[in-house]
């Protein structure tokens, strides 16, 4: 009888053991995940842009509460709350614009709220060159080649609603058409000739040395322009031998001054018309040999330099063979 009563008592305990497992495992039970839905109180959700990716990184205020919380890598939020109670809830984050919503948190202390933001467009890279060159005649092209990086979040064809323009002189200049760099980056370039800016005067350089060139978005809500600031013009190479007019032998050597300074590139062209019939690339150097196979006929030849920060400076003459 003693061994009887022994062994209920022994079953009623591991029955109590069991009750009490399962009551702490059961659905109202106290998670340690405070991004549980289940058991998390006040207000949880996922911030997603309008491609529906994710947005890591993106924080969640809630006012007047003055409580905040960071999006983990899922863009998944959770702010503990008081149940009952009005709250603006505004997502921000440096690529997207700000989102505010209002809530209520419900009785029962739980809610789900997700977010939806839109991207914003941005630049960076700006970047200001000049180029200059010397005609056989005498006269001289001055000119800027700017370019800078457009990037959006949600992709880089979202670009195609803004109109992406440099201000130099006080004059707005649209891009060239861009070309695509990445899924959500394209370059955009601008090829600006001083004629064009400050009309036919001589040495228009000087009145662009230095000064600003901003890189906008239009409709820029807001957006803060880039500047760069425009670099001095390379000297142009001079002494160019065969010189205009000059007849001449292939092969032959092609010489000039001005242009042989370490860390330049240099590149020596013969043309014909608008047909490229030669080229050499080197640095550091004032003469080629020229071994192309010409027919008799008059060409174009030039040398151009290009610095290591990619301004340009050229310089051309002509000659015959017979």
């Amino acid at each position: 009888m003693k061994r009887s009563m022994n062994g209920a008592k022994r079953h009623i305990l591991i029955l109590a053991v069991v009750l009490l497992c399962s009551s702490g495992c059961g659905p109202d039970a106290k998670r340690d995940n405070p991004l549980d839905p289940v058991n998390g109180r006040g207000v949880y959700g996922t911030v997603r842009n309008s491609v529906a990716a994710v947005v890591p990184g993106a924080v969640v205020t809630a006012r007047p509460a003055n409580v905040n919380a960071t999006c983990d890598a899922q863009g998944a939020y959770q702010l503990e709350l008081p149940a009952g109670e009005r709250y603006l809830l505004t997502v921000s984050h440096p690529l997207y614009w700000d989102t505010t919503d209002t809530v209520t948190v419900p009785s029962d202390g739980k809610l789900e709220h997700d977010f939806i933001v839109k991207g914003k467009p941005s630049l960076s890279q700006p970047k200001v060159n000049t180029y200059k060159i010397a005609h056989e005649n005498g006269d001289f092209d001055y000119g800027l080649r700017l370019e800078c990086l457009g990037t959006h979040p949600e992709g880089q064809v979202y670009l195609n609603a803004y109109d992406i323009y440099a201000a130099v002189n006080s004059t707005n200049y649209p891009a060239d058409p861009p070309g695509e760099v990445d899924s959500f980056s394209k370059k955009y370039t601008w090829d600006l000739d001083l004629a064009v800016i400050f009309g036919a005067i001589p040495d228009p350089e000087s009145l662009i040395i230095g000064k600003p060139v901003s890189f906008n978005i239009d409709p820029g809500q807001g957006l803060v322009s880039l500047q760069a600031t425009v670099p001095v013009f390379n000297p142009v190479p001079t002494n160019l031998n065969p010189g205009s007019g000059s007849v001449i032998s292939l092969p032959g050597s092609l010489s000039w001054t001005n242009a042989s300074a370490s860390l330049t590139d240099i590149t020596v062209e013969v043309w014909q018309g608008t047909e490229k019939k030669w080229s050499f690339t080197t640095s550091n150097v004032s003469m080629v040999q020229c071994t192309a196979a010409l027919e008799p006929g008059a060409y174009v030849w030039l040398v151009r330099t290009t610095d290591i920060n990619g301004n340009e400076a050229a310089a051309e003459a002509t000659f015959t063979i017979n």
